[in-house]
């Protein structure tokens, strides 16, 4: 339940599918939920719609904090943790097996019995706000990317089902504009996810 006056009058939102274990309100606007399987919910209209992000991990997540910098950080079961700060969710789990670490929907399992130092900076990449946002025809995702790497960029409805490719291919470094005609999907909010190499970004698309 949410309420914007106090208390005095409370809206009830119903999610028969997903079990909550905590909820964080960041501001007047951002809430989070957490839950069962990995879920996390975010609503960025102070619970007038809810997008569900994707977290890439089953794992009941029980807690979450923002701390005075602006980081947010939700801790699971099995010793799972995640970091968040502004639009991009890293993964670390530090459980009993080892370690593993990635970020959202890229996660990779590294073999503990080794200490060799693990660097990956493949296609760095820089996101703008994609504009106009919110949008009645068409919106604007824009990127820039340190060096020459394989991007993915993809569009999904609030359900979290994939709805459109909109980039597969390698792309050289600098800037670069992607257009998503908005015109056939219906109003709500959807997400675009980013993959640049072992890079993930995310944004939400506001569609009037």
């Amino acid at each position: 339940m949410t309420t914007i006056d106090a208390g005095n009058y409370w809206m009830v939102h119903n999610f028969d599918q997903f079990t909550f274990n905590a909820v964080l309100a960041v501001n007047s606007n951002y809430n989070m939920v957490v839950g069962d399987n990995g879920m996390i919910l975010s609503t960025y209209d102070n619970g007038q719609q809810w997008v569900q992000e994707y977290t890439a991990v089953e794992n009941n997540l029980n807690a979450v904090c923002r701390t005075a910098s602006g980081f947010l950080w939700v801790a699971g079961d099995e010793g799972t943790l995640f970091s968040t700060h502004g639009s991009r969710m890293n993964i670390q789990d530090f459980g009993a097996q080892g370690m593993e670490t990635g970020s959202t929907q890229e996660v990779s399992i590294l073999n503990p019995v080794s200490n060799n130092n693990i660097e990956n900076n493949e296609g760095l990449i820089l996101t703008h706000k994609n504009y106009p946002n919110p949008s009645s025809g068409k919106t604007t995702i824009s990127f820039e990317l340190e060096q020459q790497a394989h991007v993915k960029l993809d569009i999904y409805n609030i359900s979290g089902k994939l709805i459109s490719n909109l980039k597969d291919q390698h792309s050289d470094a600098g800037y670069h504009e992607v257009i998503f005609d908005t015109n056939e999907w219906t109003p709500g909010i959807y997400t675009y996810l980013l993959r640049v190499g072992n890079s993930v970004e995310n944004g939400k698309i506001i569609i009037n």
